[in-house]
């Protein structure tokens, strides 16, 4: 299926829930963790991966959409252990 209207932007990674909480008042509390900088690159990746995800669903590149969930689907398992590690900073 080709044209496929699918309507959203991922491009504003500093506007999400994540992003909001990261560039605010994360910072207080991890803005000196090495950990915690290097969230932020899988964090923009999570965003531009999901952007180019949608911009494949809607030219209707089925490979393309498959490549990207499937990077898209390790990217949100890393973020994730990224999290647990802050997580268990404070435990």
């Amino acid at each position: 299926q080709t044209g496929r209207q699918v309507d959203m932007d991922l491009s504003n990674y500093r506007s999400c829930y994540f992003g909001k909480w990261y560039y605010g008042p994360a910072q207080t509390y991890f803005g000196s963790d090495a950990g915690f900088s290097n969230t932020e690159s899988v964090h923009k990746s999570v965003h531009f991966t999901g952007q180019d995800l949608i911009d494949a669903l809607r030219k209707g590149d089925s490979a393309l959409v498959h490549e990207l969930a499937v990077r898209l689907e390790g990217l949100s398992d890393e973020m994730t252990e990224r999290l647990e590690a802050l997580m268990n900073l404070l435990a």
